[in-house]
């Protein structure tokens, strides 16, 4: 003989006897009532049509919150995610700039480096200039050497200049420079 597990939640105690009465009578298997807080272990539950309806109720708030907290943690994560994508591409253009800076660095320590190697000043002057134009990216600039005799700057080297423009920046007067 199997015996069937009912749990009854009903406030009306003889509708719920009449109810397990009507179920006996008709079954060819066993009842044992179970304690209504030990629904998981019932196979039968009996309760009235205000206390389903009352379940059902709770059971949607439940669903409800859970639905609801669901969305909350959703958009804290996605904002979440947004400042650290942001936190990532500062430090991209951070890691950028300190890139850029290193090869500006050792691009002003290959300058002595390649100067020293040569006591000629037309050389030198060339190295100067192919560092500063390829290394740094400077597009234009022009070096002067100082005369103390004239008191004046000589324009010794330049690139980058328009033609029309290098007559008119040949010499610069020394007083123009106070030291």
């Amino acid at each position: 003989m199997n015996t069937v597990k009912v749990s009854i939640i009903e406030n009306d105690a003889v509708r719920a006897q009449a109810l397990l009465q009507a179920l006996r009578d008709g079954a060819t298997s066993g009842f044992d009532l179970t304690p209504p807080d030990d629904f998981a272990a019932a196979d039968l539950v009996v309760m009235s049509k205000a206390q389903a309806n009352r379940l059902l109720l709770l059971e949607a708030q439940v669903e409800a919150e859970a639905e609801r907290r669901a969305e909350e943690r959703t958009i804290e994560l996605a904002q979440a995610i947004e400042i650290l994508r942001e936190q990532v591409r500062e430090t991209q253009l951070v890691e950028q700039e300190i890139r850029q800076k290193n090869r500006e660095l050792a691009m002003l320590n290959a300058i002595p480096a390649a100067v020293s190697t040569s006591i000629d000043l037309s050389e030198v002057l060339l190295v100067l200039k192919q560092q500063l134009s390829q290394q740094l990216g400077v597009p234009g600039g022009s070096v002067y050497l100082f005369d103390s005799q004239q008191n004046s700057f000589l324009l010794r080297e330049s690139w980058g200049m328009s033609d029309d423009v290098l007559p008119r920046v040949q010499k610069f007067a020394g007083h123009l420079f106070p030291a």
